[in-house]
């Protein structure tokens, strides 16, 4: 930049190089003997080879260079025919769709579905899903416990890695109803309480499965629930 008399930093006029600026640019490239690139326009230059394609919509021919057609499969006219080519080519009709494509059942249902190989194995764990519902509802039974990212080894009051699905078939199988005096979810405004007949402490956290079984399970209003506890503490 010396050499050509160009200052580090030139005083730019309404947001532009001066004239004499890009003069002074234009020089030191045209005329340095290391800038490869400068030095080789038209037909010495590496992308100047071209080959005539077809355009893959309407045939139209086209030239591309070379170096494109190792890097690309398909080539257009223009974004018009880009988008009506590609408006032909969804579904079974796509190249890739039988290697993709595999099948599959949801973990939660059982349905049977269709869904790219690619999206299952990146999957983290390695499961499909019909709806959201059945996501959430596998991801509350299975996503518990110490296989939670952010786990800090449970609260007091934790119940097991069984809980949360026991929990939910036991209110479920009690119809979100208490069976003790008979109120709904609709009623109580949130759903019953599922109390442990036999309490959770005199089996441990190392027995949660037999603490958590179904027949060791009931469905309670919170009134219902505290009477139970009070009963029990009375013996």
């Amino acid at each position: 930049m010396k050499q050509y008399d160009i200052k580090a930093r030139q005083t730019i006029i309404n947001g532009k190089f001066s004239k004499e600026h890009k003069e002074k640019i234009a020089k030191s490239m045209t005329n340095n003997p290391n800038n490869y690139m400068f030095n080789r326009s038209g037909k010495d230059h590496p992308n100047y080879s071209q080959q005539e394609v077809l355009c893959s919509n309407c045939n139209t021919l086209l030239k591309r260079p070379k170096y494109r057609l190792t890097k690309q499969k398909y080539f257009f006219c223009n974004i018009n025919c880009e988008s009506e080519y590609k408006k032909n080519i969804t579904g079974k009709k796509h190249f890739n769709w039988k290697d993709r494509t595999v099948k599959t059942i949801c973990k939660v249902c059982g349905k049977k579905l269709l869904r790219r190989k690619l999206t299952i194995e990146q999957s983290k764990y390695k499961v499909s899903f019909c709806s959201q519902k059945c996501s959430g509802a596998w991801q509350s039974d299975n996503l518990v416990g110490s296989k939670v990212y952010n786990w800090t080894g449970g609260y007091d009051g934790y119940y097991g890695e069984s809980w949360k699905k026991q929990r939910r078939l036991a209110l479920m199988r009690d119809n979100y109803t208490c069976q003790e005096c008979g109120k709904t979810r609709k009623q109580l405004n949130k759903c019953p309480d599922v109390h442990h007949i036999i309490f959770f402490r005199k089996f441990g956290l190392s027995r949660h499965e037999e603490a958590n079984r179904l027949s060791n399970l009931i469905s309670l209003c919170a009134s219902c629930h505290s009477k139970k506890h009070n009963q029990k503490k009375e013996k």
